[in-house]
């Protein structure tokens, strides 16, 4: 049996009814959304109809009686023995055709009883059709569709037109095509999870020329200044609930003729609460939704100039938008020295240092003599974008700090501040002058005016603060200021967000949180990726993590993309390989971990770089393999030498001294020379105290546990204590020998060299 098209099931419906003298069932199988055309109809011929929802009510209608009753499973036993209570009466049985059959299994008696099927004709409920059609109207910049059947809907609403499918999540360059104007054609957008992919639909649309003729698929969020629409339609039992919980009488009635809409629904029961009658309920509801729904025009907008276009990508962390806007600015004009600056910041930021390099001298060669100071500036911060990305940082804050003068000249807006002392801070602190960064940050500090209790709406400014506590040794605070940025750019799509989840899952994978780390910087890989933004960072932070975890063939991989990425950094190298050669160590691969610090070293030394930061980093590498290897006498040497360079980087009284200051202690211990240890370990407990570490404090004091001990100094026992304080504090313990040893000595047992604790060895991050 087929379904029949348009109102003809209604008009042979209305037929048999006629027919009817001594009464009749009829079966009609349908979807909710037919109920209320069913219920308008039935009412034009009989306006007493009875709309039900629950069987037993039939028996309690006057014979003659014409009812339509919403068909229940949990009924089908009362109607099977029914048919006398229903003699005489005009039913029609309304359900799906899920339902009718299992009628027709459960309760045969009574099926056999039913003299005419009819099936209802599929589409969309009448409401959709109608909001569609207003909201198309309305001419908005798009129409946000909450779900149900959108193809039908659109069919029906707006018929002659056609409907493209297209996502929020793919190339830029492609959106734009996907949404250039077509005859008669509107577009189904997918995808749009938060503001990132809102904004790209926006900026698309507007580059195509595309004005409306837009659907928001189910998007995230909510869109108080566009139109929406939808075709799902309420519960029959759930809408009759809330109607006859307002005080609405016949309330199965008034549902359907309300379409089961849920938000006439709910609107018709708080005008119920107000005393509005049944007979007006229909008609208010139907006529407030419609007003309601009615948006005036608005179209989407980029801003008109190149240099504003480029500039709000980039600050919105859009790098690929960025890129296209840059490219399409320099290409009509290649001799353009701020197309090409800009362009070069954005390669810069990308992590593409040689194109960055590349261009950046390019731009310079482009100035000349009557460049504006604008101009000029521009060169100037793609310069010191590109030194901080090819791992220059002292030239980068150089370069940086001039840009900070010139854009004060300029009176350029607050945003382009905090990118200056942001990055200026960061190359200070890669150059390894940790006083000189805090300093940078409190005169940024000043120069905005940044409060205290302003701060936390700074996102920016606590993320690069947080950074600055964190190489201060300060874990605590840099977490509390991480947390506040996370907390101030909540439901917030920035690139400033990425940055601050490097950062707390740096210190989750410091304090040993391994499983919170990988869970958290996990998903950001996957939104910054989503988003098309750099992941280099988090990812090094995944594969710490893993490691962490001791999935090593895991870290591994991740360790090996982010060298494939970024193979001309070599401060991500000398980084990355000692954490490769680690994993590499623990899976038993010896010589492949030692080659590939081996490897890392001699880069530097090519580089000329055989004094700074980066060789300390895969320094303690090689002396860390050396000393797993069971030569503590190379691993002491390399480590002094770690010590020495870091000394001279830093300063002595730097707190971050703490932890190669004690690892050189250690492997002084393992070469049995606890005469050599003791001072360095003092001063380590000295500097751990000044940067609040009291995980390296609890270390150094195992440590000089072991090295009293070995020397049989008295004051071990009184160490000892200090030291399972110092564990307790933190929370952790060390490993059960050493613990044992700690307790032994604190109750009072006499020291020798056997009881002496050994603490196990550390990778520094």
């Amino acid at each position: 049996m087929g379904s029949l098209p348009a109102r003809r099931w209604l008009d042979r419906l209305s037929g048999i009814l006629s027919l009817a003298a001594k009464g009749v069932l009829v079966l009609v199988e349908g979807g909710p959304e037919r109920l209320g055309e069913l219920v308008r109809h039935l009412i034009g011929l009989t306006p007493d109809l009875a709309v039900l929802t629950q069987a037993p009510d039939l028996a309690r209608l006057a014979p003659g009686s014409t009812a339509v009753l919403w068909l229940r499973e949990q009924d089908f036993d009362w109607l099977n023995g029914a048919r006398p209570a229903v003699h005489g009466q005009r039913v029609v049985l309304f359900g799906s055709e899920e339902v009718a059959t299992r009628l027709s299994q459960q309760a045969f008696d009574f099926y056999d009883w039913i003299s005419h099927r009819l099936e209802a004709p599929e589409g969309p409920p009448a409401f959709a059709v109608r909001a569609l059609r207003n909201a198309a109207c309305a001419r908005p910049a798009a129409i946000v569709w909450r779900g149900g059947d959108l193809e039908a809907t659109f069919a029906a609403a707006l018929p002659g037109r056609r409907l493209v499918q297209t996502t929020a999540v793919q190339p830029y360059g492609a959106l734009v095509e996907a949404l250039t104007p077509g005859p008669k054609s509107w577009v189904a957008v997918t995808g749009v999870r938060r503001r990132f992919e809102l904004r790209r639909v926006g900026w698309a649309a507007a580059e195509a020329g595309r004005v409306g003729r837009i659907i928001l698929v189910e998007p995230k969020g909510t869109f108080t200044d566009l139109p929406s629409a939808h075709a799902r339609s309420m519960g029959m039992e759930e809408a009759t609930e809330a109607l006859a919980s307002a005080g609405v009488a016949q309330p199965a009635r008034v549902a359907a003729l309300l379409d089961l809409e849920p938000e006439a629904i709910a609107r018709a029961a708080e005008l119920a609460r107000t005393g509005v009658k049944r007979e007006d309920l229909e008609s208010r509801v139907e006529g407030e939704l419609a007003r309601g729904k009615v948006t005036a025009r608005r179209r989407w907008s980029v801003p008109r100039a190149w240099p504003e276009r480029v500039e709000r990508a980039t600050e919105l962390g859009d790098l690929e938008v960025a890129e296209r806007w840059a490219t399409a600015w320099r290409d009509p004009a290649p001799g353009n020295a701020r197309a090409t600056a800009a362009l070069a910041r954005v390669r810069a930021l990308q992590g593409r240092s040689k194109e960055a390099e590349s261009l950046a001298a390019e731009a310079e060669a482009q100035l000349t003599a009557e460049s504006d100071d604008l101009t000029r500036f521009e060169v100037l911060r793609a310069r010191a974008h590109s030194n901080l990305g090819r791992a220059a940082p002292e030239a980068a804050a150089r370069d940086f700090k001039q840009a900070i003068t010139l854009a004060k000249a300029l009176g350029l807006p607050p945003q382009t501040f905090a990118e200056l002392h942001s990055a200026r801070v960061t190359a200070l602190l890669e150059a390894g002058k940790i006083q000189d960064a805090d300093h940078a940050l409190h005169a940024w500090q000043l120069e905005a005016g940044i409060s205290n209790e302003s701060a936390s709406a700074n996102p920016q400014f606590l993320e690069t603060s947080a950074v600055v506590h964190l190489a201060k040794g300060q874990i605590e605070e840099a977490t509390k200021l991480a947390n506040l940025g996370l907390q101030a750019l909540k439901d917030k799509d920035h690139p400033v967000g990425d940055r601050l989840v490097h950062t707390l899952a740096g210190m989750l994978n410091d304090a040993g949180r391994f499983a919170d780390a990988e869970g958290m910087v996990r998903a950001a890989v996957r939104v910054a990726e989503l988003r098309r933004r750099p992941a280099t960072h988090l990812l090094y932070e995944h594969g710490r993590a893993l490691a962490g975890l001791g999935r090593f063939a895991d870290a591994e991989q991740v360790f090996r993309r982010v060298l494939a990425e970024r193979p001309h950094d070599t401060t991500a190298a000398a980084v990355v390989n000692r954490e490769l050669a680690l994993c590499l160590l623990a899976m038993g691969r010896t010589s492949e971990a030692e080659a590939l610090v081996d490897e890392a070293l001699a880069v530097g030394r090519r580089a000329g770089r055989d004094q700074d930061a980066d060789r300390v980093l895969t320094l303690h590498a090689k002396a860390l393999l050396r000393g797993m290897s069971g030569d503590h006498e190379t691993s002491a040497a390399l480590l002094r030498d770690v010590l020495r360079t870091e000394e001279r980087l830093f300063g002595r009284d730097e707190p971050a001294l703490a932890r190669p200051l004690t690892e050189y202690a250690e492997t002084l211990l393992e070469l049995d020379r606890p005469r050599e240890a003791i001072p360095l370990l003092r001063r380590a407990l000295s500097l751990a105290n000044q940067g609040e570490s009291s995980d390296l404090l609890a270390t150094a004091l195992t440590a000089l546990t072991r090295a009293e001990t070995m020397q049989r100094l008295p004051q071990a026992a009184d160490t000892a204590r200090r030291a399972l304080s110092a564990w307790k504090t933190i929370g952790k313990e060390p490993e059960p020998d050493v613990l044992d040893s700690l307790h032994a000595l604190a109750a009072g047992e006499p020291p020798s060299p056997q009881s002496s604790p050994r603490a196990s060895r550390r990778t520094r991050r």
